[in-house]
């Protein structure tokens, strides 16, 4: 639960000096409309930004406090909001700071992905993974076909199968987007060939091979049995599950240990 919303101006010092209480508190900025500060009882402050989409009101979370700091998540959040009402203009162009990697990533999770994909947390994952780790602090106008396919290698190395032509459609619908939008004038994806070769499948595991690679999988013990228990219950790609967040993975271990309980 939130106590009522209070406004002021943000500053690093008044952050500094915004103490917890027994239930969550929000503080708005006086300078950026729809900007500003939770706190948890527990003390932690995250930064989000409030705005309308489609209709909605939504909000979108910028970086915990003193991990981002307060220049950074009110940038980010002025550009989520001329970017949702319109106003991007040409950052570029004005001299104003360009887009990140990181930046433009969130515009593309928050205003294509979750609408169109029903996956979309599985995109954002590789995207966080295997491209903003390394590039998510430079300009998006900076990535370069090499980067590209740098990541791609990196991803082979470490799965060996065909998790990178997955990691390369996400990339390359990203690029997609980011030229669509008019962030870029071409994509540094273009053109790239999926790494891995696929083989069709011919066939599916029957009831009587589930249940019994599910017992198997007690044998096996972890990491692995659990492993391959979620992906029989979820039916999600090899890849997601094992790059499941914890959160994420204790709630299907739920489901495991409910159905177990019911055999």
């Amino acid at each position: 639960m939130v106590t009522g919303t209070m406004k002021k101006r943000l500053t690093s010092k008044t952050i500094e000096a915004l103490k917890p209480t027994k239930k969550r508190t929000e503080h708005r900025d006086a300078l950026l409309p729809g900007f500003g500060i939770r706190v948890t009882p527990k003390g932690a402050k995250t930064f989000f930004v409030n705005y309308r989409y489609d209709g909605k009101q939504k909000r979108l979370s910028l970086g915990r406090y003193p991990a981002t700091s307060l220049g950074d998540a009110r940038d980010k959040a002025r550009l989520i909001l001329q970017d949702i009402e319109g106003f991007e203009g040409s950052r570029s162009e004005t001299g104003s700071r360009r887009l990140t990697v990181a930046e433009a990533v969130d515009l593309f999770i928050e205003i294509y992905a979750k609408r169109k994909n029903k996956t979309w947390r599985g995109t954002q994952r590789q995207l966080e993974r295997d491209f903003i780790s390394r590039f998510g602090q430079k300009p998006l106008d900076e990535i370069t076909r090499a980067d590209v396919i740098g990541s791609l290698d990196r991803v082979m190395a470490r799965t060996g199968g065909v998790q990178v032509n997955r990691t390369l459609a996400s990339i390359r619908k990203f690029f997609n987007w980011s030229v669509e939008r008019g962030y870029l004038n071409q994509s540094p994806a273009a053109g790239i060939s999926a790494p891995a070769k696929e083989h069709s499948r011919d066939r599916v595991l029957n009831d009587d091979e589930l249940a019994a690679v599910w017992a198997a999988c007690e044998k096996l013990g972890f990491p692995f049995g659990p492993l391959f228990r979620l992906l029989i219950l979820t039916a999600q790609r090899r890849g997601e599950v094992a790059l499941m967040r914890w959160g994420e993975h204790e709630v299907h271990q739920w489901i495991a240990d409910l159905l177990e309980r019911r055999r």
